[in-house]
Order: structure tokens, then sequence, then C-alpha cells
């Protein structure tokens, strides 16, 4: 199973209800709200299903109910290059 982890060089910063993310030193910034704050949060060199069994505990949904969509939003901030799976 693959990992997924935060990539070297990401620029993080939350400001009220957001998370600002982006490669440094040139960007783009992406603006991460409610429940894709809970998916970047539970980011930790883990696979998916513990990405998502994390993300249910932060949302009180059941891991398995959130999976796909957490799988989905994996690969799409690894192909954006803010994370990496390894």
């Amino acid at each position: 199973m693959s990992r997924i982890r935060i990539a070297d060089l990401i620029g993080q910063e939350r400001a009220g209800d957001a998370v600002y993310v982006a490669p440094l030193p040139d960007g783009p910034i992406l603006v991460l709200q409610d429940s894709a704050i809970a998916i970047w949060e539970a980011v930790d060199g883990d696979g998916i299903d513990a990405i998502a069994r994390r993300v249910g505990e932060m949302t009180g949904v059941d891991a398995p109910a959130v999976r796909d969509d957490v799988a989905h939003f994996v690969r799409t901030l690894v192909g954006r290059g803010l994370l990496v799976e390894y």
C-alpha cells in the first residue's frame, strides 16, 4: 500500500476557517476549507485507509463512508504537487 506525506517545500497557513497551502516559492496557492482541511491535517505518512480513519474521527463520519472521497482528494493534491505518494 502506498503512503502519503506532504511534499517538501510546501507552505501552509491557517487563517480563520481556511488553510492556505502552496508549493514554495511560486505557488499557486490553494485554499482548503471544511472537509478538505480535515483530509490535509490527517495526512501523516500513512496510507489512504489510515487517512480516512482519521478524517472519520475528526468529522464524526464512518471511515468507510469517506474513504473514496478522501482517496479522490488525495490524488488531486498529489497531482498538484502538494502531497507525495511513496
